[in-house]
């Protein structure tokens, strides 16, 4: 599968780091950053890249014909690359899956936020819609694991449905934030015993 226009996107958002970089000339951070993106869709067009899986999942997460990826974190991110520190084929790798983490949150807070209009990505299981549209929250940690792909559907419907249990009232208080960090928790750890066993999930 190609990744030209996910590549796009990226060499996009690097001019416009060309375009900060001409407003003002002092601060090199923006052409760092501009030369890092471009690097970074170099990356992401490699077939043999470390990031190819996380660069193919990312495509779907492309809409208004390409001009935007995500949402506002995932967005921010990718504005905000090699801004001010160096980056090598690895951290390319590494942003791509962190970048994949965001994209998914982003499209659950979308629907969480607005149940009205369809999802215009539609990279969620059906269990994720309905727990959006049931205010369950799902952090940081539990995006994390689904983008690294190692857990089953059926786990991470299972670690859906332990939050949905333990949060009825679909509010967040301290509480209940607490409850779900030691939820991901147990989840990270029974991820990592079973990684060896591989994993089917995937992002559609």
């Amino acid at each position: 599968m190609s990744n030209q226009q996910l590549a796009a996107y990226f060499r996009a958002q690097a001019e416009w780091r060309d375009g900060k970089a001409a407003e003002y000339p002092d601060d090199h951070r923006n052409a760092q950053s501009a030369t890092a993106l471009r690097s970074l869709a170099e990356f992401a067009e490699e077939s043999e890249s470390d990031g190819l899986e996380h660069a193919v999942a990312l495509q779907q997460h492309l809409h208004d014909g390409g001009l935007e990826l995500g949402g506002e974190q995932a967005q921010r991110a990718v504005a905000r690359y090699g801004y001010g520190y160096g980056v090598t084929n690895r951290s390319h790798g590494q942003f791509l899956e962190e970048l994949r983490a965001l994209c998914l949150q982003d499209a659950y807070e979308f629907v969480s936020e607005d149940p009205c209009e369809a999802d215009p990505t539609g990279p969620l299981h059906d269990f994720e819609v309905d727990a959006a549209l049931e205010a369950i929250v799902l952090d940081g940690g539990y995006w994390t694991r689904r983008a690294q792909g190692h857990m089953s559907v059926q786990d991470l419907e299972d670690w859906v449905q332990e939050i949905r249990d333990q949060d009825t009232s679909g509010r967040t208080t301290s509480i209940e934030k607490t409850i779900s960090f030691e939820i991901s928790l147990k989840w990270g750890r029974k991820q990592e015993g079973n990684e060896d066993e591989g994993g089917d999930d995937e992002d559609d």
